[in-house]
């Protein structure tokens, strides 16, 4: 058994990302399936040709039970973030932005847990939640079983719908943690869906 250097989980040796929190733990070496297949999953396969044919820059981390590919982006007024698409069999992906905010004070919780609640009444398919670490994470899941020809547009359309609801709602998180103003849901100006 190993333990992830970020959140502390305790994975099976051998283990390449964390499946709590997305730390890549070693680069991927597992076994490919056709020597034309990059990737272990085909689900992998049809996102990374969707980005390379966009000229997207990502990395993927390899499972035994799926694939971590991942994307950096900035925010335009917070950090450097990653989305990660978690890939396994049967065209199942499972999105997260792992840690967008890390360390929140444990005074500063609940706010934030009300930053969230705010933020997941406007937004749809996406969940903000926060762990009992204290850092705010983002799910978003993709259907089930989604047809090969709609993964990779799928992908592109939840990046871009990630950034753009992040750059969006992220300065309600930062007033949670950072001021005692009341959050207000009205301030923002429109739709994030």
């Amino acid at each position: 058994m190993i333990k992830c250097p970020k959140c502390n989980e305790i994975l099976k040796d051998g283990t390449n990302f964390c499946i709590r929190c997305g730390t890549p733990l070693k680069p991927y070496s597992g076994d490919m399936p056709h020597p034309t297949t990059k990737y272990k999953f085909k689900t992998t396969s049809l996102i990374a040709e969707s980005f390379e044919n966009r000229g997207i820059n990502f990395s993927v981390i390899g499972e035994h039970n799926g694939e971590l590919l991942q994307v950096g982006f900035p925010l335009e007024c917070g950090p450097e973030s990653r989305l990660s698409f978690i890939c396994s069999n049967d065209n199942d992906v499972a999105v997260y932005v792992f840690n967008l905010i890390s360390n929140i004070p444990r005074e500063k919780r609940m706010r934030a847990m009300e930053a969230c609640n705010l933020i997941n009444s406007k937004v749809r398919f996406m969940k903000f939640y926060l762990n009992t670490n204290g850092e705010i994470n983002v799910g978003y899941d993709f259907l089930q079983r989604t047809p090969d020809n709609g993964i990779g547009t799928m992908a592109l359309e939840i990046l871009v719908r990630v950034i753009r609801i992040l750059n969006s709602e992220y300065a309600i998180l930062m007033k949670a943690i950072y001021s005692d103003e009341v959050l207000d849901g009205q301030e923002h100006s429109g739709s994030t869906d």
